[in-house]
Order: structure tokens, then sequence, then C-alpha cells
């Protein structure tokens, strides 16, 4: 290889790196998607989802242009040396379709069109395996008066009798295309008697299509009475969903933290999904995690047909300036 070959494959490695950080902060609701949303959280008091993807990209990619200048530069020149890129560019073919097909390109390109769809293969092999483990997973109780401590370490999906902490909830309002609206609410999860000064090791994420609030109903086994939450103030009842540790997305930890609310370092996300007498249903039928191949075959058939319209593309450019 190079050194012109070397500095483009250190220029598409880089772009790789950065465009998968900004994917894995956008499903992570980390870094500096987060750093972003967070800022315009504080300064407009809402915030958009592609401001925080884009903004980012084009700073982390400032430094890598003056390499991409270098190496097109370099591109032209060695176009210019070759006789038959010279003449090519010499009678008018622009760009790339100046120089003469390498014999690897269908190669290169079978390589590039594989790719989607074997990444989705793994991907789907990963969720399926994952979501079967799920549904083989014990469902815990805990009481928050009794003990702040999970019943094991292990644990996912869970029934927790504690106390909602509605007044010191905060909901975060998406704006999708047309009317779509999903409103997050975030509280603490705490035992009676809790104050804000106190530490906070568990919250609730109560999720919502539309302009309709959720109101959790409970049915007391022990009175046999149903528990209906009130429109404010603390909520004592029992909560049952699915856990993940530290998995709050940071600005809304910033949030909490500039009202005054402490979030322990190590703390759990209830994500609300009602009683659970069974695990909860196979995210693997209400997912459609089966489409992922297709998408994933989608996209190389994409790749693949764009490869052989620019093959087509070049050989008429190179045609009409009378070049094989």
């Amino acid at each position: 290889m190079n050194r012109l070959n070397q500095l483009k494959a250190v220029y598409w490695i880089y772009f790789a790196i950065v465009a998968g950080y900004i994917f894995y902060g956008y499903i992570t609701k980390s870094g500096l998607y987060a750093l972003v949303i967070d800022q315009q959280l504080k300064m407009f008091g809402k915030a958009q989802v592609e401001v925080a993807i884009f903004v980012p990209l084009i700073v982390l990619l400032l430094p890598i242009v003056p390499l991409a200048s270098y190496v097109r530069k370099k591109e032209r020149e060695q176009r210019l040396q070759d006789p038959k890129s010279a003449a090519a560019v010499a009678a008018g073919v622009p760009g790339p379709a100046a120089a003469p097909e390498t014999r690897f390109y269908w190669v290169w390109i079978s390589l590039f069109a594989a790719l989607p769809f074997v990444i989705s293969l793994i991907a789907y092999a990963y969720v399926t395996t994952a979501d079967a483990r799920d549904q083989k997973r014990s469902i815990y109780h805990m009481d928050l008066a009794a003990t702040p401590n999970l019943p094991a370490p292990d644990v996912k999906f869970i029934e927790i009798a504690g106390v909602f902490q509605q007044d010191s909830e905060y909901d975060l309002t998406e704006s999708g295309s047309g009317t779509i609206r999903t409103t997050h609410r975030y509280a603490p999860l705490t035992e009676p008697g809790w104050t804000p000064g106190r530490p906070v090791k568990f919250l609730m994420h109560l999720k919502s299509e539309g302009d309709q609030r959720i109101t959790i109903a409970h049915l007391d086994k022990k009175n046999g009475r149903m528990e209906i939450m009130p429109p404010s103030g603390p909520f004592n009842s029992t909560f049952g969903g699915e856990l993940s540790q530290n998995g709050l997305p940071d600005y809304v930890k910033s949030v909490f933290e500039r009202r005054g609310i402490t979030i322990a370092d190590r703390y759990d996300v209830l994500d609300w999904k009602g009683e659970l007498n069974t695990p909860i249903a196979s995210q693997y039928n209400g997912q459609m995690y089966y489409l992922i191949p297709f998408l994933g075959a989608f996209f190389s058939l994409v790749i693949f047909a764009g490869g052989g319209i620019a093959f087509v593309n070049r050989k008429r450019q190179r045609a009409r300036a009378g070049l094989s």
C-alpha cells in the first residue's frame, strides 16, 4: 500500500470512528450528544436532536479536513501524471471518472456491500439471544422501606414497593414528524420519609405517546383495594418493570442535580411496565427483530446498486470523451 492509500485509509478509519461515536452517544444518550442536548435545555428550555448530532459530528471532523484536502490534491496530481488519466482530464472528464477502473473495483464494492448484511446478522443473533435469555430470568420483589439493596446482582425484572416522588419529577417531551409526541417522566423512587437532600438510588421512568398522561393503578393484594396514583404528591405503591443500572440520560441527570436532587454514584432506573406476573413479553415479536437481516440486505443491495450506477456513469463519461 503506497503512502496515499495509507492516508486515505486513515481518513476513512477516523470517519468511521467518529460516526460510530456519535451513533453510540445518540443510542445511550451520553457523551457529546448528551452535552449538546443539556446545553440546549439550559439555554432555551428545549433541544433539537439534529443539532446534538451534527454539531459534534462537524467539530470532530474538523481535524481531518486538512488531510482530506491533501489527499484530494494528491489524487489529482496522480491522475495528471498517469497518461490515461491525463488524457481524460484534458478531454473534460470530471473527478474520479478520469481514472480508469481498477481490476479490484467489483471486489471492493462487493465487500462494502456485504458489510451491512453481515452486521445485521450479528445484531440479529445478539438481540435474539439476549431476548431468549430474558425470558428465563426470575422476577424479583423488594421493599425500599426494608432495604435499599437489590435482592440479587443480576436483577432485570423486578417489582419494587416504594414511593414515587411526583413532586420531584422531570418531564421531557420529544416531538417527531407531524404531531407525534413522546413524553418521558423521570422521578425518584424512594423509601418513605425521603427528603431531596438524600441520595437517590432508584428512579422510575414512565413513557407515554401523544398528550395522554399515564396514571398508574395497582391492586393491593393484601387488602384487595385498587390504588390509583393521585395527580400530584408522593404515591406509595408497588411498581413493576425492567431495571437498568445507571440508565439515566446524562442530560436528565444534570437537570436533577441542578434542582438539588443528588443521584447516587451507583443507581438504577426502573422502566415501568405494570404488574409482572410473568417476564416482560418477548421483544422478538414486539420489536420485530426478524426484520433486522432484511434491513441489512436492503442496505447491501443499495450499496451494490450504487456501485453499479457509478460504474456505468463512469463508462459513459469516458466513452463520450472517446476513452476506453
